[in-house]
């Protein structure tokens, strides 16, 4: 952008004594475009700008991007139903009604920002009209969809068909920090295994299928692969993700001498940026600093003198955003602080007088926050001007003052800063003085309010399996309930102390083959914990693939087959055979195989009979069950010599034949 010294100012009637811009009678054509407020610092003839702000009207189309369609789904399954906004400005607000009353999103039904619908668990009492409202939160203007109609069907069926993404992610760019999910939607008689790859460990995968990364940072960036997997089979679709890091300040140094002075500013930006120099009352140059190009630093020189002292300021912009920091040439300092007389009943730290830079005295890199709930993030600085403290999340969204707290102890020359965050990210301590300042970076890592102590859970077919959720003391969780399939189960019993929930256990009963996969705790919409049960059958399942083959004379048969699926218990000891002619088969085996060979040979086998084969593993619980299959009669080869002085029938007559030549064909 052009200097903003060169931008015209506003009609002085516009601007308050607080230096508010107040427009009656606003009109696009008039007033909208970009605005920056231009103040002169107290006793210095510096000007100081803010980063510039674009003023629009508030307006939102009539048209939707997308309406819904009207959609059958089958019973137990999920529906998903597509609305994408009008254009608006600023972005609206997005929700659902069913036969005119509004949806929320709960264990049952789940808005996504794009404005996607999705039903799990889709039951007859889902059946009805669905639309999609916009409403501009500044203009009031309010649109509604075109309504569309969702039946359910029976899901009694034969066979479910391989689960297919209907609704696959779309490549998303976003700025670091602010969150974004990709979509990952599919349609069925059954809920798919939803997975995604990568995960990276502050994301995960909601209800809906979907992948929610509420912080993502530019390490995040790449290409995410959703397959969703059911037992009929699977499918993938992939979208890459960018993620953008807008420009900021992370340091300003000063350096000087007798004549000469330099101001540096160090800039992060993953794009190019502008960087904008002003101070002793003017606008002092302008640099473009391209991320590809080598470091990003941008250095003002300045002969020094009692005209360029005073206090100068950095910006730097882009398409992304804008920053700025103020740095002082100033070659005095002020008197120092007298230190306090240390008494025996009251020790004080001895204090330097010297003028001294600002230091990191007590700081953590890492935080755990439980969502839901907050943390607080400590950090204290030592320096001589006492050091200013304050905290951003990123580089330079700044932690709002509701939710900071300062104080000083100048007999240590200390500062301390606090802030209370309730979301996970990369946060910044910044610290400075009239000699320079620094900054150090703080990690707060989000994990679910409830948990299991187990990923997996490994039982055995038949037995009793109870499953235990646990909340963690952090968390203010009032409810849990537990969901299979997509829909919410019974059996809970809740583990209370005082009017709080501690643990949440489920008593599932005898454990079936079917009754494996994922079970998981919820204590919110998105605060869903999950554990894998894995179902041990108590002997080995039959093989796998049993096929018999052949040889042309029909006299052997081939025998070849897989390894049974699923787990079962103890080891596989081998494979047992049985066959006999088709009904007549006995259960002792006839042969064993050790478990690493899955082929065998029957010799001897009558050509004109068919073979009933039994094939099965065993352990030390005893038999499995069996693989069955029947090789079907075959008919020999005839031969293929036939010599001359054989005849057939046709070939003698009886004159020429006698009872002692004749030969029979």
């Amino acid at each position: 952008p052009s200097p903003p010294s060169s931008w015209p100012p506003l009609d002085e009637g516009l601007v308050s004594s607080e230096g508010d811009v107040v427009i009656a009678g606003f009109t696009a054509h008039a007033h909208k475009g970009l605005y920056a407020c231009r103040g002169r610092a107290a006793n210095s003839s510096a000007l100081l700008y803010t980063c510039p702000t674009n003023l629009t009207h508030a307006r939102i189309s009539s048209h939707f991007r997308e309406e819904p369609s009207n959609s059958t789904a089958v019973e137990g399954g999920v529906a998903i139903l597509r609305c994408r906004a009008p254009p608006s400005h600023p972005r609206p607000l997005l929700w659902w009604t069913h036969n005119g009353r509004n949806v929320s999103n709960t264990n049952h039904t789940l808005t996504l920002p794009s404005g996607t619908l999705y039903v799990l668990g889709v039951g007859g009492e889902d059946e009805g009209s669905y639309a999609c409202v916009a409403y501009n939160p500044v203009s009031h203007a309010k649109r509604k969809s075109r309504p569309a109609l969702l039946l359910v069907e029976d899901s009694s069926v034969d066979s479910l068909p391989p689960p297919t993404i209907t609704l696959p992610p779309h490549n998303v760019t976003v700025v670091e920090g602010e969150g974004v999910v990709m979509e990952c939607g599919v349609e069925g008689v059954a809920t798919p295994t939803i997975t995604w790859h990568p995960l990276p460990p502050s994301s995960r995968v909601l209800a809906s299928g979907a992948l929610s990364l509420p912080s993502p940072r530019q390490g995040d960036s790449g290409t995410y692969t959703c397959t969703a997997s059911s037992a009929s089979g699977a499918d993938t679709a992939q979208a890459t993700l960018t993620v953008v890091v807008p420009p900021s300040i992370i340091s300003t140094k000063t350096v000087h001498n007798s004549t000469f002075a330099s101001l540096t500013c160090t800039i992060s930006t993953s794009h190019p940026a502008s960087v904008l120099w002003y101070g002793a009352g003017a606008w002092q140059g302008e640099e473009l600093l391209d991320p590809l190009g080598g470091p990003l630093h941008s250095t003002l020189p300045l002969p020094l003198g009692m005209a360029s002292l005073g206090l100068y300021q950095c910006l730097v912009i882009n398409g992304w955003g804008c920053d700025h920091r103020e740095i002082p040439l100033d070659l005095s300092f002020p008197p120092p602080s007298t230190p306090t007389t240390p008494t025996p009943s009251t020790p004080t730290p001895s204090t330097s007088t010297s003028p001294s830079v600002p230091v990191f005295v007590s700081f953590h890199e890492k935080y755990t926050l439980v969502m839901g709930s907050e943390v607080s993030l400590t950090c204290v600085a030592r320096g001589n001007p006492l050091p200013g403290v304050f905290w951003t999340k990123g580089n330079s969204n700044i932690i709002p003052p509701e939710d900071t707290f300062e104080y000083s102890d100048e007999g240590r020359g200390e500062t301390t800063a606090v802030a209370v965050v309730r979301e996970g990210g990369i946060y910044f301590c910044h610290i400075f003085n009239a000699l320079g300042d620094d900054l150090a970076r703080a990690t707060v890592e989000t994990i679910l309010p409830v948990y299991f102590e187990e990923e997996q859970v490994n039982v055995t077919e038949g037995s009793d399996l109870v499953l235990v959720c646990k909340v963690r003391e952090e968390s203010a969780i009032s409810e849990l309930w537990w969901v299979y399939g997509g829909k919410v189960i019974p059996g809970r019993r809740e583990m209370m102390e005082g009017h709080k929930v501690t643990a949440s256990e489920l008593s599932v009963g005898r454990v079936s083959s079917g009754m494996g996969g994922v079970y998981m705790c919820c204590g919110g919409a998105d605060l869903c914990a999950s554990v894998t049960v894995l179902v041990r059958n108590k002997v080995p399942p039959p093989p796998q693939d049993l096929q018999l083959l052949r040889d042309p004379l029909g006299t052997s048969v081939f025998v070849l087959w897989g390894a049974p699926p699923g787990l079962w218990l103890g080891p596989l000891l081998g494979y047992k055979l049985n066959w006999a002619p088709p009904g007549l088969v006995q259960p002792s085996a006839l042969h064993s195989t050790p478990p690493t060979q899955t082929a065998h040979t029957i010799v001897g086998v009558a050509p004109d009979e068919a073979l009933e084969v039994h094939v099965w593993g065993y352990t030390q619980a005893g038999d499995g069950l069996g693989a069955v299959a029947i090789s079907e009669a075959t008919v020999p080869l005839a031969p293929s010599q036939a010599t001359p002085s054989q005849a057939t029938p046709s070939q003698a007559t009886p004159s020429q034949a006698t009872p002692s030549q004749a030969t029979p064909s």
